[in-house]
């Protein structure tokens, strides 16, 4: 009974220092969203841009049939001053 309860806690242990050592991996980000005319209607083909200020760093895209925009692969590292 000892011996499981070790093993388990050992796993536990591994489980955890593994999935922080891996989750440390993640550097862009993404951005979504929809763009509507006056009318409320999709705006097609409408240019998106996403600036950041800081450091003068431009994403952008073009929207969809359906007014629906996708930013990918934005990076964050660009946001640390």
């Amino acid at each position: 009974m000892k011996s499981s309860f070790r093993n388990l806690i050992w796993i536990f242990i591994l489980s955890w220092i593994m999935t922080t050592a891996f989750g440390q991996g993640v550097t862009t980000a993404g951005m979504n969203g929809k763009i509507n005319d006056p009318g409320e209607g999709p705006l097609i083909g409408a240019t998106v841009v996403a600036i950041l200020k800081s450091t003068g760093s431009q994403f952008g895209t073009i929207t969809d049939a359906d007014g629906y925009f996708h930013i990918p692969n934005m990076d964050v590292g660009a946001l640390t001053p």
